[in-house]
């Protein structure tokens, strides 16, 4: 229902927000406190089962090129990315940014 309507219902993005007493501080000052808030637990596993779907999507077609959130690649891959682009380049005599390719 929530991706025919492709929202989630009003009722589970309200949350409730409790004070919590850090530790260490002076309870009668109230910057002694931080704001914490308690969202539905509905909202968390759509928001979980949604988000594990895509990532499956998006891995197996290799949609996206930048790795800094996504599990295991590294460093590593996204040079390997760019050695095979600038080889594919050259090997295509393609232009690379304002120069000719050799």
């Amino acid at each position: 229902m929530i991706l025919i309507l492709k929202h989630f219902p009003y009722s589970w993005n309200i949350a409730t927000i409790i004070p919590f007493l850090m530790p260490g501080k002076d309870p009668t000052n109230p910057y002694s406190y931080q704001p914490i808030s308690l969202l539905s637990s509905l909202i968390k596993i759509t928001e979980s089962i949604i988000l594990n779907r895509l990532n499956q999507f998006v891995e197996s077609n290799n949609i996206i090129f930048k790795d800094g959130f996504r599990k295991k690649p590294s460093t590593t891959h996204q040079l390997l990315r760019i050695v095979k682009f600038i080889t594919s380049g050259f090997q295509n005599s393609e232009y690379t940014g304002h120069s000719k390719g050799i």
